[in-house]
């Protein structure tokens, strides 16, 4: 029974560390999206240069697509489902203690289950996916 529990916590634990790097690479595309539309309207932009960022893009979106392979069916449908609503900012980190999607505070012992990442935790006021990072004090 320990056996189980053990693996079920590490199972977990990996699929959360994919929803990071799901998060990492949906911030990554928002700031090319960004960037790639400044140049664009401004004019900078020649027709090799919007081919190859374009191209980069799908290679992005593709990454993102293999990851989305490596989650449980029912994380996978949950993350599509925040995704829709709110982008990506569907999955964020605590930070001080805050949910950084809507600024409510955590509790004390929702943040230790974020921070063990045991569970799936989702914010009580958003609903947006719970996470937690090294670099959160």
């Amino acid at each position: 029974m320990v056996d189980d529990t053990s693996k079920e916590r590490t199972e977990m634990k990996n699929q959360l560390k994919v929803l990071q790097e799901l998060r990492n690479i949906d911030k990554s595309l928002s700031s090319l999206q960004e960037a790639f539309e400044g140049l664009k309207g401004a004019g900078e932009l020649t027709d090799e240069d919007i081919d190859f960022i374009l191209q980069e893009f799908e290679n992005f979106a593709t990454g993102k697509d293999k990851k989305m392979e490596d989650i449980r069916n029912d994380l996978r449908s949950l993350y599509k489902r925040y995704y829709s609503k709110f982008s990506e900012r569907a999955i964020v980190p605590v930070k001080n203690g805050v949910c950084t999607g809507c600024y409510v505070t955590i509790p004390p012992m929702r943040i230790d289950l974020i921070r063990a990442m045991d569970s799936l935790e989702v914010c009580e006021n958003c609903g947006r996916i719970l996470i937690w990072e090294d670099d959160d004090v």
